[in-house]
């Protein structure tokens, strides 16, 4: 069934097993006027607990997620202390279970404290009771591109994602696209190695460029990249791989 019809749904032990009109079940709820839809979910949000609860907690956060339509949310990281570890993850996790209004992912962060210096204890959090999924220093930027490109590779690693702040510049002063390139990473071969030390944007749909050089010691690089700020970084990203053959 698919676009908008008027029926009924019949729910038994927590899930849908029918939709169709003149259903019956033990209990009635009169939904007229209302939307029935799959759940939403929210992939940044900040629920402040620990540290700011005279702002938000778990359970008033969650409680307004639950009443838009939200069945998940994600809480960033930047509470107080900030959620660097499993300790602070596994505890807002339980927190959300305990409410249970929502289901609450907390967000890990990339470095420790947010502050762009040591990576965060990522292989804690993703294998602690909350299953961390997802990393990121929220509004902040890692700007150091060898610290960027580590914390992606260890993500590739335990399969989790990296969101970065992906409105802040990245600049590199040993690859020509500075801070035109928003973010990127390359995995290359040969004479482009010296893409490697880029950083890279998990924030937006990822997809591939593949050039071929047609010269005397023919390159084929690829470039798994995401977010350009602009159609004009495409062209000088292009020049710039053209100029490292």
């Amino acid at each position: 069934m698919s676009g908008e019809t008027f029926a009924d749904v019949l729910v038994r032990d927590g899930e849908i097993v029918g939709i169709g009109p003149d259903l019956n079940g033990s209990r009635t709820i009169d939904a007229t006027g209302c939307v029935v839809a799959p759940g939403l979910v929210d992939l940044h949000t900040h629920l402040r607990e620990p540290g700011r609860e005279d702002a938000e907690t778990i359970a008033s956060g969650t409680l307004a997620a639950a009443r838009g339509g939200y069945t998940a949310v994600f809480a960033m990281a930047n509470t107080d202390p900030v959620a660097d570890n499993s300790t602070i993850t596994d505890n807002v996790y339980r927190t959300g279970r305990e409410v249970g209004l929502v289901d609450v992912h907390p967000v890990g962060a990339v470095t420790v404290g947010l502050a762009g210096k040591q990576l965060a204890e990522m292989g804690m959090m993703a294998s602690g009771a909350a299953r961390v999924k997802m990393f990121s220093d929220d509004g902040k930027c890692v700007d150091d591109p060898l610290l960027m490109r580590r914390a992606l590779e260890y993500a590739t690693g335990l399969g989790v994602l990296i969101a970065h702040a992906a409105g802040l510049p990245v600049v590199s002063t040993t690859v020509g696209v500075g801070a035109c390139v928003t973010l990127c990473t390359v995995s290359c071969s040969s004479a482009a190695a010296a893409w490697a030390g880029v950083s890279t944007a998990v924030r937006t749909v990822s997809y591939s460029l593949r050039t071929e050089f047609s010269s005397s010691r023919a390159e084929s690089v690829t470039c798994d990249c995401s977010f350009f700020s602009s159609s004009s970084c495409i062209s000088r990203l292009m020049s710039d791989l053209t100029s490292l053959t």
